[in-house]
């Protein structure tokens, strides 16, 4: 099996986990009749994809107000689009409102990470992989769990870091 039928498999399997795990892609949910190309070749721009994608819990549907591909190349110097999903404000904020702050927790601050810093990252990253057990024999979820322990890891010793607050009911 060749590096790309294994990348399809992977990939094959994650999107159907994601399905059976009752989720669905917002932008189709939004645009079932547009495709919202996310990628194009810079070489031949006949070669596209809609690779970046923002999946939801179907619960979360009733929410959801617009899903938007945005062309952000000079803001991002990316190839890839933005993909700008949208839901409903007032659900939001009675979310906030109701629940109670009870612990503290990281979040990464990748804006301010340099480019050189992402290509270092990028490349520990795929070091920790190769020489893991990945396989595509595993289960999605457990392929999953090995990238993102290896995401977390790299992380943890390379993005800046800062503590906040994280929204969680209290159990009182």
């Amino acid at each position: 099996m060749t590096g790309l039928e294994s990348i399809r498999l992977a990939e094959t399997a994650l999107l159907r986990y994601l399905q059976n795990s009752n989720c669905v892609d917002s932008f189709q949910a939004c645009n079932d009749r547009q495709v919202g190309f996310t990628w194009f070749s810079r070489g031949d721009s006949r070669v596209k994809s809609r690779i970046d994608m923002i999946w939801i819990s179907s619960n979360l549907l009733e929410v959801l107000v617009d899903v938007k591909v945005k062309n952000k190349e000079l803001e991002a110097q990316s190839d890839h689009k933005c993909v700008v999903t949208q839901m409903k404000h007032f659900f939001i904020q009675e979310k906030i409102a109701t629940d109670k702050v009870v612990d503290k927790r990281n979040i990464y601050v990748a804006k301010n990470v340099k480019e050189k810093a992402w290509v270092k990252f990028e490349k520990i990253v795929d070091d920790i992989l190769n020489n893991s057990k990945f396989s595509h024999h595993q289960s999605a979820d457990r392929q999953w769990n090995i990238i993102k322990e290896a995401i977390l890891e790299v992380a943890s010793k390379t993005i800046p870091k800062k503590r906040v607050g994280s929204n969680k009911k209290s159990t009182d």
